[in-house]
């Protein structure tokens, strides 16, 4: 379950990059 918590946390994380960008 951890890794998938941290799966979807990186994933979200690079949306949001990719947003910014």
């Amino acid at each position: 379950m951890e890794k998938g918590y941290e799966f979807k946390r990186r994933s979200r994380n690079i949306i949001l990059s990719k947003f910014r960008k």
